[in-house]
């Protein structure tokens, strides 16, 4: 069994709200160890914080978190947008409620929306098994279990 690059992206309908694979080919990478990967829900105490926790320390990825609402344990900011190379919102709302705020440091950006509602718990074994469903077209998951 051959080992899935983690930049490699599966061709996608091109649209806003899924990534384009432009920026993740191997030779693009090669001259960066690290796919700097950002989750992002409403509060990022749930969907956003499991996917941090499950895949940090995972060769080749740097992975943080955020949240939308002023509330969030960590709220998202431009600083976050900046630093991404991927970023995954959980639902369609978050990544409209991120362009009304960061449209600028959104553009060019890569981006997938998920379609997770928020009926899981932190570090649920449902919730991680959706996460791995609908993001294995983009990065490679721990075997482990969280």
């Amino acid at each position: 069994m051959s080992a899935r690059c983690p930049w490699e992206l599966a061709p996608r309908k091109p649209n806003f709200f899924t990534a384009r694979t432009s920026l993740f080919s191997k030779t693009a990478l090669q001259t960066s160890d690290t796919l700097k990967i950002l989750f992002v829900c409403s509060r990022n105490r749930r969907r956003s914080l499991t996917a941090e926790h499950v895949l940090r320390g995972q060769n080749g990825l740097q992975v943080r978190s955020a949240g939308t609402q002023p509330q969030a344990r960590v709220v998202l900011t431009a600083g976050l947008i900046g630093w991404a190379d991927l970023i995954f919102f959980m639902e369609k709302s978050h990544l409209n409620r991120a362009r009304l705020r960061f449209g600028a440091e959104l553009q060019g950006k890569e981006i997938i929306t998920l379609h997770i509602p928020d009926d899981y718990e932190y570090g649920q074994t449902e919730l991680i098994e959706e996460l791995r469903a609908r993001t294995g077209d983009a990065i490679e998951w721990p075997d482990a279990e969280f």
